[in-house]
């Protein structure tokens, strides 16, 4: 995956949001939202916000990654919530 521009990350307090600005295609190796998020699990986060208000373009693959972090957060005891995610995704 690539993604272009940036994610930032928020730490408040037991939560970690992660917004994320950009589009997300098929172009990249690894989905940097995957390891931005198994990085967090690894530090012992269990409450990750994934903020999407940022994303103008995420093809099919992205859409699949998302779910494969939610699958991934899952096993390790955590919650990934999505947020403000576009119209256009929503469709």
């Amino acid at each position: 995956m690539e993604t272009r521009d940036r994610i930032n990350i928020q730490k408040l307090g037991d939560i970690c949001v992660l917004a994320v600005d950009g589009t997300v295609t098929i172009r990249g190796e690894s989905f940097v939202y995957q390891e931005q998020i198994k990085r967090l699990l690894d530090e012992g986060i269990k409450k990750v916000v994934l903020n999407l208000a940022g994303i103008f373009f995420m093809d099919s693959m992205g859409i699949g990654d998302l779910v494969a972090a939610n699958v991934m957060a899952r096993g390790a005891g955590a919650q990934i919530c999505i947020a403000n995610l576009p119209w256009k995704l929503r469709q």
